[in-house]
């Protein structure tokens, strides 16, 4: 887990928040830690930064993961995304390599355009 303070806990659903918070006081609790917070905003950053170049007029979707994937959003735009990226509540857990591949291939599937996959992985895998 990206906000385990490098214990072996997961973090599921931030807890145990005495461990998974430590010292979060600005982070606001659907994002339980500072770890988490920053791979949100560099994942903002990098959908931005994407739509002024090569994928200027792509559509996005996202899949989170972690012991199983969650499928967030259907195909929205660049902007859409990194507001949408705010409200991404933080699940702990280990990564699950194969769920969320598959649920990227589903989510992509109702796009006529050329279909990319980046995978930001955070934490340990299963």
């Amino acid at each position: 887990s990206v906000c385990n303070n490098d214990t072996e806990f997961l973090c599921h659903n931030c807890q145990p928040a005495a461990l998974c918070r430590q010292d979060e006081a600005d982070v606001p609790y659907g994002m339980c830690c500072k770890n988490f917070r920053n791979v949100i905003k560099f994942t903002q950053q990098f959908v931005a930064s994407m739509s002024t170049t090569i994928a200027s007029n792509q559509l996005y979707s996202l899949v989170g993961f972690s012991n199983t994937a969650s499928w967030y959003t259907d195909l929205i735009t660049p902007a859409e995304m990194v507001d949408f990226l705010e409200t991404v509540i933080y699940t702990g857990g280990l990564t699950n390599h194969e769920d969320a591949i598959e649920s990227c291939h589903v989510s992509l599937d109702g796009s006529p355009d050329t279909k990319r996959m980046i995978l930001l992985i955070t934490g340990k895998s299963m």
